[in-house]
């Protein structure tokens, strides 16, 4: 893994229920770790759902071995054309011969 395609601040997330008011459970976000990351796309598509138009995106990630990520977890990170977004894991191949990972992530906008 070169350290000279890593240019990308990503910031792993976990969530945690966290009691509400209305005696429910709030899922709160919590940062657990920002690195630095490679990530390219590989796939984009629009498409019509509940009379909304849908905008998705497939990304991978690649990233230094990280032991603590889970499907469960997300991405936050800037990418060409989005401001800032959550990016829901789908799936994780570790290598820790290498020391590195790739994450394949999915985001979706709503209009």
């Amino acid at each position: 893994m070169k350290a000279g395609r890593m240019n990308q601040r990503v910031t792993i997330q976990r969530s945690k229920l966290k009691p509400d008011a209305l005696s429910g459970n709030e899922v709160m976000w919590f940062d657990i770790a920002t690195v630095w990351a490679e990530v390219k796309g590989i796939r984009g598509r629009e498409y019509f759902s509940s009379q909304q138009t849908q905008s998705e995106t497939t990304v991978r990630v690649w990233l230094r071995y990280f032991p603590d990520v889970t499907t469960a977890d997300q991405l936050m990170f800037h990418y060409a054309g989005t401001d800032g977004k959550y990016w829901d894991i789908k799936s994780i191949v570790a290598d820790k011969a290498k020391g590195s990972m790739e994450i394949i992530c999915e985001g979706v906008e709503c209009d």
